[in-house]
């Protein structure tokens, strides 16, 4: 394999840890932290579409899942951190005007301990355990291919 190719390869792998992990922390986040009833489509398609999309890519393709890849999800989340505090400290909207992405990282209204504890519990705790389950769906993923092949 060329050098470019495996440039890229790497690079979309990088890209799917990340976003695979995110889809997760999103709608993991949001369902049990952020969701008022009732409902609309564009909460479902954003907040759990997303992570269904994920599930179906994640079996159907044969990409790798590696543990110390965690480190990469959370790097990520540490930025996007970083983002929400950008965003609300540069006067950003949301789609209803409010100054935050979610009420959860409400800056202004919260009490900034209950949002600190979000955010590092998302980097600390959240990221390590959805990349273990993902490791481990990996590695039931890579068992059940290898009994197939093994019945043939």
């Amino acid at each position: 394999m060329s050098s470019t190719w495996m440039f890229l390869f790497l690079g979309v792998w990088f890209l799917w840890i990340i976003a695979s992990n995110a889809a997760l922390v999103v709608t993991l986040n949001y369902w049990a932290l952020v969701f008022e009833p009732p409902t609309n489509f564009m909460d479902i398609a954003v907040h759990a579409l997303n992570a269904t999309v994920m599930f179906v890519e994640f079996f159907t393709a044969s990409t790798p899942v590696r543990i110390l890849h965690v480190l990469y999800v959370m790097i990520f989340a540490v930025v996007y951190s970083l983002f929400t505090v950008i965003f609300w400290a540069a006067g950003g909207v949301n789609v209803d005007g409010d100054s935050y992405i979610y009420k959860v990282l409400d800056y202004e209204n919260s009490d900034p301990a209950q949002v600190s504890a979000v955010l590092l519990g998302i980097v600390f705790v959240a990221s390590p355990i959805l990349q273990t389950i993902l490791f481990a769906l990996y590695q039931l993923r890579c068992f059940l291919h290898r009994k197939k092949g093994s019945l043939n």
